[in-house]
């Protein structure tokens, strides 16, 4: 049998850092964009 505990705390911690996230996009009064290392848009801001 396998312990999955360690990869369901690691699954847990980047959802909530990624809700964080979420929630500072949609409320940032500023505009941001994320893009990779080609120049591709990833994420941006509400513009």
């Amino acid at each position: 049998m396998m312990d999955i505990t360690e990869s369901k705390q690691l699954n847990a911690k980047l959802r909530a850092s990624e809700e964080k996230f979420r929630q500072l996009a949609e409320t940032i009064n500023e505009i941001f964009l994320i893009t990779d290392m080609e120049k591709n848009c990833l994420r941006q801001s509400g513009l």
